[in-house]
């Protein structure tokens, strides 16, 4: 029997990329990762909290063969969940006394225009505004929102 004429009757099978375009299985833990989430942030800036997640991710891909793409797929893995930790402590940093901050900026916007109130402030005093505010019907947008 001619094997070759079998073989090329049956189509192959698809490659894995085509079964599941969003998915990508680690061989190693049996988990789907989306492919989106396959990009990382550069790595040319320090990353103190990740400093050996990163070196560990760069030496297994200066050691592992391209061909086994899947092989740094937990480094990177712990890499993303540590930047993703290293991100929101940083955020906790950056908008710690976030109220103090914004009123500093606000009190150097007022020097700066010359102003002495703040917007709330002039709200405040403007007798229009009280009166057109004490007038409104406060539930006028609330009813269409919840559908009556």
């Amino acid at each position: 029997p001619n094997l070759s004429s079998a073989s090329s009757s049956r189509p192959p099978p698809p490659p894995p990329q085509q079964l599941c375009p969003l998915l990508f299985c680690s061989p190693a833990s049996g988990r789907f990762i989306h492919k989106e989430q396959n990009m990382h942030p550069p790595l040319d800036r320090p990353h103190p909290d990740c400093e050996e997640q990163v070196d560990a991710l760069r030496q297994c891909h200066a050691t592992t063969s391209k061909f086994k793409f899947w092989a740094c797929n937990e480094l990177k893995y712990a890499m993303d969940q540590c930047l993703r930790e290293e991100k929101k402590r940083m955020l906790v940093d950056m908008n710690k006394d976030f109220e103090a901050k914004r009123q500093r900026e606000e009190d150097a916007f007022r020097d700066a225009i010359g102003q002495e109130l703040t917007f709330e402030e002039y709200l405040k005093q403007d007798a229009e505004y009280q009166k057109a505010k004490s007038e409104a019907d406060p539930n006028k947008f609330t009813r269409k929102a919840h559908g009556s």
